[in-house]
């Protein structure tokens, strides 16, 4: 909330504020994904957090570029970004919220179970 009353007052033009504004909220989203990460590093949910991390870090440092240049630039990468990674976002939740994957999580723990189970019982 605070970045979006910030930027209310900073967009015109478009100045140093403005790309400093611009640049944070990338970097606020890569290191919330980072943080997210840790919580859960492995399968396509830990996949998805990381391309969605390094998406955001590539964005803020995109946007930091394109502020030495003109305004279409800045806002073309940041509408990039903000596509690529709200999209990214929404799969997460999808991921999360659909029974249909809750269940093929759940099959796919089971696999590994049985397989760690039978490779357990192989190496006696």
């Amino acid at each position: 909330m605070a970045w979006a009353a910030a930027f209310t007052f900073a967009h015109d033009p478009i100045d140093a504020l403005t790309i400093t504004l611009l640049v944070v909220c990338p970097l606020i989203d890569a290191m919330s994904s980072l943080i997210d990460l840790r919580a859960s590093p492995d399968g396509s949910e830990g996949r998805l957090t990381l391309f969605n991390g390094l998406i955001s870090a590539l964005a803020a440092l995109g946007v930091g570029l394109a502020g030495a240049g003109e305004v279409p630039a800045v806002l073309h990468v940041f509408g990039a970004w903000a596509v690529v990674s709200g999209a990214a976002h929404q799969g997460r939740t999808a991921w999360n919220r659909v029974p249909l994957c809750d269940q093929a999580r759940s099959a796919r723990s089971s696999s590994v179970r049985v397989t760690d189970r039978a490779a357990r019982f192989s190496s006696r």
